[in-house]
């Protein structure tokens, strides 16, 4: 038996980053604010951030259980001559249960920053999810942290049956020795 409890980096938005639209009123590309100073930014398309969700959710937590079992029998019996039967069998089971939470549901980040996913539009009583405050973490509204804030949850189990049968001796003599043979499944 295995309990373990972490804390982790939060995570980062992915490769592309976070899709920033016009609309979201953080963005320099929103129609409210001047694009002095933002020579060259392509505000046609919405703008690509990477963010760090570290100082807006705290550390990730991972914790959770892992507990296996097993049991082996083995049996061997003498035949004849120099003949052994072995035969064995075992069970072993494993149970994990993981449980992650204070993670970014990237659905949510997306639906926050003012994109429209799968038909879900940002709710009236969600603030617009600030990715241009730095490292302050202090800009995003608790509302909106709740909002984006997930978890992911994992139960994994097997089991595992194991037989073995196996038969071994000598068929013959020659000069060097006995010739041995080995049959068997598993």
């Amino acid at each position: 038996d295995r309990d373990f409890d972490q804390a982790r980096t939060s995570s980062v938005s992915s490769g592309a980053g976070l899709s920033v639209p016009a609309s979201n009123p953080y963005s320099p590309c929103n129609p409210s604010k001047s694009l002095v100073g933002n020579p060259g930014l392509n505000c046609a398309v919405n703008l690509n951030v990477l963010y760090a969700f570290a100082n807006d959710l705290g550390l990730q937590r991972y914790v959770g259980t892992t507990k296996n079992d097993g049991v082996t029998a083995a049996l061997t019996v003498d035949l004849w001559s120099d003949w052994v039967l072995s035969a064995s069998a075992g069970r072993g089971k494993n149970a994990d249960s993981i449980r992650e939470s204070n993670i970014a549901n990237q659905t949510a980040v997306s639906i926050a920053l003012g994109n429209v996913v799968n038909g879900v539009a940002r709710p009236a009583e969600v603030p617009f999810f600030n990715p241009f405050c730095g490292t302050s973490g202090a800009c995003n509204d608790q509302t909106t942290l709740n909002y984006i804030r997930g978890s992911v949850s994992d139960e994994i189990r097997f089991t595992k049956n194991q037989y073995r049968l196996q038969a071994d001796g000598s068929v013959f003599e020659i000069s060097g020795g006995d010739v041995r043979v080995a049959v068997g499944a598993e």
